[in-house]
């Protein structure tokens, strides 16, 4: 749960960082994969907890990303 994901919160920022230009953009990230982790009914599947919150959050960049793009009429 928490405790094995928590600690890498740190990293992420700054990982996070690199990659996009706003600070808000970095919040967002990280409290949308604090929401999805919650929702899990369950984290036993969770074998390499860092990694599973970075592929998380390169994948919820990415989707904002795609969004951005979208030409809205």
């Amino acid at each position: 749960g928490a405790k094995e994901i928590l600690p890498h919160e740190r990293d992420l920022r700054t990982w996070l960082r690199r990659r996009v230009l706003a600070a808000v953009d970095v919040e967002d990230v990280v409290q949308e994969c604090y929401c999805r982790l919650a929702q899990l009914p369950d984290v036993a599947h969770i074998a390499v907890p860092r990694a599973y919150l970075f592929t998380m959050a390169q994948h919820i960049l990415r989707r904002q990303r795609e969004r951005a793009r979208v030409v809205r009429f």
